[in-house]
């Protein structure tokens, strides 16, 4: 996932961006792609990747495991494919890209309850919403670039 390739709480706190979580600029793209890279280049080697760990909003590194055996890598978040700037090295080299164009009342559903379930309060559900939506019409401009779309009902 993506979202394992956010920066650390920490370094989101130390440089101010922890209320813009999920946008762009919270992302370690040069690790993501170097990740990307280091997959396709690896023929018998076992690598690892960070994941997101939702009970406590923070990245854990090297916490997902890819046997050797693997040899497609799927990829998943709202900028997989996002080809603006920097991004476009990592949209280069993707194989495939799907475009999940997904309901936006089922997006915010999904956001309220993710967020209702770890105990967040009205204020920071309507923050993240709002920041949230904001990502998502930055991702439009996937659709483009699309090999697959695929709509949700």
């Amino acid at each position: 996932p993506m979202d394992g390739f956010h920066f650390s709480n920490s370094r989101l706190i130390a440089n101010g961006l922890e209320n813009f979580k999920g946008d762009l600029i919270t992302y370690d793209l040069m690790s993501y792609t170097d990740k990307l890279v280091e997959f396709k280049k690896s023929q018998a080697s076992l690598m690892y990747a960070p994941d997101y760990i939702r009970e406590n909003h923070d990245v854990s590194q090297n916490n997902i495991e890819i046997v050797p055996e693997v040899r497609i890598l799927l990829t998943e978040g709202i900028y997989v494919g996002y080809s603006i700037g920097e991004w476009g090295k990592a949209k280069d080299l993707l194989d495939l890209l799907f475009y999940l164009d997904a309901n936006p009342e089922q997006c915010a559903d999904r956001i309220v309850t993710r967020n209702l379930e770890v105990g967040r309060g009205e204020q920071m559900i309507e923050m993240k919403l709002n920041n949230d939506f904001g990502f998502m019409e930055k991702s439009i401009q996937i659709l483009q670039y699309a090999d697959y779309i695929i709509r949700s009902k």
